[in-house]
């Protein structure tokens, strides 16, 4: 739970009455290897803060998985989208290696959001993160090459590229694995 705080607490500093509170809604949840979160096509109902592991989002395009995003421990992760409407996400969330979750309910999360002004501030700011890394990642994906692509990668997951199996990282970057090994070398 000490990591959940400590990533908040780069982010907006939060009295310790909404670290008590937000401690006791958060729940411990171990996924293994290859685990699905969240299946395609179906509602999430948390948000989850990765203490230890790695996870993967992906969808199926014409029997084809592909992989859209990866977390690491530090980070929040969920479907967004299904999270906020409860409608099923397009997208599903696999863990890639043994992983330690903070899980919160949507409905905890509402009533720290009602009960605590501050922690609707964090909401936002998280929310401000999310969309700009996303409309990073949408600009380097329309607008630059593979290879350019790739060195974002290497940039963005520099301590992490090498724990990302290769087939996922070619999904990510929407090449094959063929012109991945070609960039590589």
């Amino acid at each position: 739970m000490e990591s959940l705080l400590t990533a908040i607490d780069k982010i907006l500093k939060l009295a310790p009455e909404i670290q008590e509170t937000l401690s006791s809604k958060t729940k411990i949840r171990h996924l293994k290897k290859k685990e699905i979160l969240l299946k395609p096509n179906e509602c999430i109902h948390s948000i989850y803060f990765i203490n230890h592991g790695l996870l993967r989002g992906f969808f199926y395009q014409k029997r084809k998985d592909i992989t859209t995003w990866f977390s690491l421990e530090g980070e929040i992760t969920t479907s967004i989208s299904s999270l906020i409407t409860g409608k099923p996400s397009l997208e599903g969330i696999e863990a890639l290696e043994e992983c330690e979750l903070g899980e919160i309910s949507r409905h905890d999360l509402n009533l720290l959001y009602e009960s605590f002004p501050e922690f609707n501030k964090l909401g936002r700011l998280l929310m401000e993160l999310y969309y700009i890394e996303s409309e990073e990642r949408a600009v380097h994906f329309q607008f630059k090459t593979a290879k350019e692509r790739y060195t974002y990668f290497l940039i963005k997951y520099s301590h992490s590229f090498h724990r990302i199996p290769l087939t996922h990282i070619a999904s990510y970057l929407g090449i094959t694995k063929e012109t991945l090994s070609r960039i590589r070398s």
